[in-house]
């Protein structure tokens, strides 16, 4: 009967640290990246807010702050960006991750567009580009980042139903060997 007990213990142990395990990879492989994905969303938006400011100034200081601004924050997106690419786990991921960057060099193009223009106070000319080809390929942009933010939630969901199983499979089989002792 101890032997018994002995044996229940040990695979209680073990079945709580493959628990620990499963839960531990589902964090690191699936909510991590997320939320560096609605981070990376996040900034595009700051960045769009601050060229809109840039094309609304007509002080020369504050059009150098604002293009300080979006400095600082292409150098955070880029980080961020960069920060992803150890969490790519399959060719798909990888293929909206390229798209996501070919995308962000798009909407970068036409931001220097943007400001090039508003700083040479064509601020309609600025403010027509920014609505048209702006708006068009910033959407295109956020449309790739939440196609990635999918494709991770739903393989979250596809490991977790296999952890999930893997959980039910040792609850049987403790109880398999408790009813059977």
């Amino acid at each position: 009967m101890e032997l018994l007990l002995i044996g229940m213990g040990a695979l209680s142990v073990r079945s709580i640290m493959q628990i620990n395990q499963r839960t531990d990879k589902l964090y690191e492989e699936h909510v991590l990246p997320t939320h560096l994905l609605y981070d990376l969303r996040a900034n595009s938006f700051k960045m769009q807010t601050a060229v809109t400011w840039h094309i609304l100034t007509y002080g020369t200081a504050m059009m150098v702050t604002q293009e300080q601004e979006i400095a600082a924050l292409d150098k955070a997106f880029q980080a961020l960006l960069d920060g992803y690419t150890p969490y790519i786990s399959s060719p798909q991921e990888q293929a909206l991750y390229e798209d996501i960057e070919a995308r962000w060099h798009n909407v970068q193009a036409t931001r220097e567009k943007v400001l090039q223009l508003s700083t040479l106070y064509s601020k309609d000319a600025a403010a027509d580009l920014q609505r048209g080809e702006g708006a068009v390929r910033l959407a295109a942009f956020t449309v790739a980042i939440q196609r990635l933010i999918e494709l991770n939630k739903d393989q979250a969901a596809d490991d977790h139903a296999v952890s999930s199983a893997q959980v039910s499979d040792l609850i049987h089989y403790t109880l398999l060997i408790t009813v059977g002792g």
